[in-house]
């Protein structure tokens, strides 16, 4: 089953505004420090391909993948992260029943 799967329309948008958010900060701090992606992954050891798809939200950003992201941009998960959990928060239909 597919990360999002059991979740209903509601609570999957609020998980994609978050990955979409998450995204967004990766590629303003990317940008800062005027990085292509490709530069971006051979610093956080991933691909070309893994960093444009979290960035464009098309790929959920695991730990393995954001903790070498992170530390390439010289910041931490937790603050990539910071400010993530309101729009993933609300009432929730997600089932344990799967």
């Amino acid at each position: 089953m597919g990360l999002l799967a059991g979740r209903n329309k509601r609570d999957t948008e609020r998980f994609r505004k978050a990955l979409r958010t998450l995204g967004r900060r990766i590629a303003e701090l990317r940008k800062e420090k005027r990085w292509s992606q490709a530069r971006l992954a051979e610093k956080s050891g991933l691909g070309n391909n893994t960093i444009g798809q979290i960035e464009r939200a098309e790929l959920c950003c695991t730990l393995e993948t954001l903790f070498p992201i992170a530390s390439a941009l010289g910041t931490t998960a937790a603050e990539l992260i910071k400010d993530l959990d309101p729009l993933v928060q609300g009432p929730s239909t997600y089932s344990d029943d799967h």
